[in-house]
């Protein structure tokens, strides 16, 4: 299949996908800059997201931290219930739970769901837009 590219379709707001409710609007509170979108309260300051996202960026996903970054591109953070909260500022929030649970303790259904979303919707944060020219 080939990837669709490009901004998520203007008539979703925030594309949440999970179970868990909870996990949901924290993962489009962090793509919102920090204010929950349902309830248009400032959960976070703009500073905490962009330091909250660094954090998951570099090892929000334990040991397989590279690799999920090198795969999927999206800041992320998994709990050993088998949760992954992802988010990519102004663009998507993730939530994905399935409790098997791979080598690293990260969910191994939900590494699999995140990856192939980065890759169908062009999700990686450092996919080109363009291809620039020569």
């Amino acid at each position: 299949m080939e990837p669709q590219t490009g901004p998520v379709p203007a008539e979703i707001d925030y594309l949440v996908i999970g179970s868990g409710f909870g996990g949901s609007v924290m993962a489009a509170t962090l793509a919102n800059g920090g204010v929950n979108p349902l309830t248009g309260d400032r959960a976070l300051p703009c500073a905490n997201v962009r330091d909250v996202l660094s954090v998951m960026y570099t090892c929000g996903m334990y040991d397989a931290a590279g690799q999920w970054f090198y795969d999927v591109g999206i800041p992320a953070k998994s709990g050993v219930s088998g949760g992954i909260v992802a988010a990519i500022p102004e663009r998507i929030g993730i939530a994905v739970y399935s409790p098997g649970l791979d080598v690293h303790g990260n969910s191994a259904r939900g590494v699999a769901v995140c990856r192939d979303l980065s890759s169908h919707f062009g999700l990686h944060m450092f996919t080109p837009t363009h291809e620039p020219p020569i």
